[in-house]
């Protein structure tokens, strides 16, 4: 199961880049599956959506 933050993450990530953003991570979760992880849930998660 995900995280909250892999959620609010994803959804950024699906506004600010659509489709492409999702094949990236989808091919990053076949190199390193917790970099991909990562890569979702902190600047997506945590810095681009946050306030400000």
């Amino acid at each position: 199961m995900k995280s909250e933050r892999y959620k609010i993450g994803w959804d950024k990530l699906a506004e600010i880049d659509g489709e492409q953003g999702e094949k990236v991570v989808e091919a990053l979760k076949g190199i390193s599956p917790e970099f991909a992880d990562l890569l979702i849930e902190f600047p997506f998660g945590d810095i681009y959506n946050r306030p400000g």
